[in-house]
């Protein structure tokens, strides 16, 4: 039975369901998937191996597949029927039938069974263009604005994020143009929505500042639908589009949920730091060693029965060359051909028969082996490529994670400083208020002494109350302390910011550790990786000559099959050459031969063509 395969996706697939069967002999295996475009197709297995089946249906995105055997006495025979359910794009609930008939499998057509208005967080209809804001980077997207077009419906919708990319708009050009724009370190949390099973009629956008958008589209008296996961962040949507509107919708959440603070962004880059070290010391070390095995059974196993099968060849053209002298010397005997003449030529005959036989069972042994080997490294191969490619999206996100992370503290730290600018400034003007009221007293007479400030106001608006509480024409006791009470604030803000910074450089250490981590556990996956394609490039040529020892059973096999006792030496060359030069083609046997292959091949060239 194969031992499995390896299938390569770039987006996320959806539900996943298998089935076996007894038929017979022979255990049939089917396997049910949702691909990127939101089929679910069909992988069967039987003795001969995977390949790709007959069934191919267009589903909801990440849709559930159940399928089962169902078996039928008919009394004359039992039938094996295969049932499938899925949700359709329509939000149909459909099933489909297949069973045996003269031992091939036919499928009946589709049947709507149910009716579905809600499909999980899918909304309105999946009959359509499909379009999707999924990318390999979407888990680090921070949503800055959505941009929507309405009329009667929601017509199109596009994303602006913080990075400065944006999505293209999905759906249709016409309709007013509105946009909801989000603040700093704000997300969106909750999305409020109207559908029918048309189209999408209205959205409403809730953050996690607790602020809410205008409604989008037309709302009347239905109770609008609310789609939050967990606090997540949205990141985007996926869904269908046609008659120039969204007609079907489904929100796309970040994993990373809110990473509002570097706190949240330290932990985040302490989970990939400890993910990519477990793919460095845990997943890639066992494929590794697993490789290595594969590696050494090529090179005992496989080997073993390379030189077998070229030891066989060898003795197969020696016996061939000596039944070719016997019968030469039979034709130029001058006194006709005596009986044991003859006998020595059936005797031979035999011999090179047998020995055909032998080289069939060496190849076809040596083959079945190649191809298992291959089967398994073509599949160790997959799972070490996977492993990579995870290795660099998790260091290329927790990298964008540490940018991050220091842009915000420099913008924490330029905030830090103009405050304490204002409290120096506050600071002097409260004390020189202080001495204009002292003198004041001393001289118990008032009279104006604070002038306002002719530069204007300062970036932080709290220094407009303050000067404005100062800056008067007669002093006043009660301002003066109302802008102590101030200024006592603004210094409890620097202390507790300052509090907050010398914090945050304990978790951006924390951070640079988790990223120092990473790159150490990444180089180490770097250095594996290309280690293991030296091993790879060897298996490619297994792989090479799994092929051509493929092409050459069968040729055997012919040629075995046509082989007979009026077989003569020449045929048996003929046939023999083209083995030969299949096999000299394929280096892992080449590099067994214990003979010259120019001496070989010549050999059996001057037989073949003798007449």
């Amino acid at each position: 039975m194969p031992t499995g395969f390896a299938r390569k996706y770039n987006l996320h697939v959806g539900d996943i369901t298998a089935v076996s069967w007894l038929n017979g002999n022979n255990i049939d295996m089917r396997l049910y998937l949702q691909n990127e475009r939101n089929d679910i197709v069909e992988l069967t297995c039987d003795n001969a191996g995977w390949g790709p089946g007959d069934f191919q249906e267009l589903a909801l995105p990440n849709a559930d597949v159940i399928a089962f055997v169902r078996t039928i006495d008919t009394g004359a025979s039992v039938v094996n029927c295969l049932n499938i359910f899925w949700a359709g794009q329509d939000q149909n609930i459909y099933q489909r039938i297949s069973y045996v008939e003269s031992q091939t499998h036919r499928w009946l057509e589709p049947v709507a069974v149910a009716s579905i208005s809600s499909a999980g967080d899918r909304a309105g209809s999946w009959i359509g263009t499909y379009f999707s804001d999924e990318s390999s980077d979407i888990e680090d997207k921070f949503v800055r604005k959505v941009r929507v077009r309405i009329e009667e419906c929601i017509v199109a919708l596009s994303m602006d994020y913080t990075d400065g990319t944006s999505t293209a708009w999905s759906g249709g050009s016409r309709g007013q143009t509105a946009e909801f724009v989000l603040e700093d370190n704000e997300d969106i949390i909750q999305v409020w929505y109207v559908a029918d099973h048309q189209r999408i009629r209205a959205l409403r956008f809730g953050t996690s500042n607790n602020r809410k958008s205008q409604w989008f589209g037309v709302v009347t008296n239905e109770t609008p639908d609310v789609w939050t996961h967990d606090g997540d962040a949205l990141a985007g949507f996926c869904g269908t589009v046609g008659g120039d509107s969204v007609l079907g919708l489904m929100p796309i959440w970040s994993e990373r949920a809110t990473l509002s603070t570097i706190e949240e962004m330290v932990q985040e880059a302490e989970m990939l730091q400890l993910e990519i070290k477990a793919l460095s010391t845990a997943d890639l070390p066992d494929v590794e060693r697993k490789i290595k095995s594969l590696t050494v059974d090529i090179q005992t196993g496989f080997r073993d029965g390379a030189r077998g099968a070229m030891d066989s060849i060898v003795k197969l053209a020696v016996s061939t060359e000596y039944l070719h002298d016997l019968t030469l010397a039979a034709r130029k005997a001058r006194l006709g051909v005596d009986i044991q003449r003859r006998k020595h030529i059936t005797e031979q005959l035999a011999t090179c028969k047998e020995q055909t036989k032998f080289l069939l069972d060496s190849v076809r042994t040596m083959s079945g082996k190649s191809q298992t080997l291959f089967r398994t490294s073509e599949g160790l191969n997959a799972q070490a490529s996977e492993i990579d490619v995870q290795a660099r999206s998790k260091k290329a996100r927790l990298d964008r994670l540490l940018q991050s992370t220091k842009s915000r503290r420099i913008i924490a730290d330029e905030e830090n400083e103009d405050l304490r600018i204002w409290i120096a400034e506050a600071e002097n003007e409260v004390r020189k208020a202080r001495e204009h009221l002292d003198d004041l007293e001393r001289r118990s007479s008032w009279s104006p002494a604070v002038e306002r400030d002719p530069n204007g106001l300062n970036k932080f608006k709290f220094r407009d109350s303050l000067r404005s509480r100062m800056t008067m024409d007669k002093p006043n006791p009660k301002a003066y302390s109302a802008a102590q009470e101030l200024l006592k604030e603004r210094q409890s803000e620097l202390q507790r910011r300052s509090e907050v910074l010398k914090d945050g450089t304990r978790l951006m250490q924390n951070l640079e550790q988790a990223s120092s981590l990473a790159d150490l556990s990444f180089r180490d996956i770097d250095v594996k990786i290309k280690e293991l394609r030296v091993l790879v490039a060897e298996e490619k040529k297994l792989a090479e000559a799994s092929g051509k020892l493929a092409v050459m059973l069968q040729k055997l096999l012919r040629s075995g099959e046509a082989m007979d006792d009026n077989t003569t030496a020449v045929e048996f060359g003929e046939e023999l050459l083209v083995v030969l030069k299949d096999a000299l083609d394929i280096d892992f046997l080449r590099a067994q031969l214990t003979v010259d292959p120019g001496l070989l091949e010549g050999t059996l060239q001057s037989i073949a063509s003798a007449v």
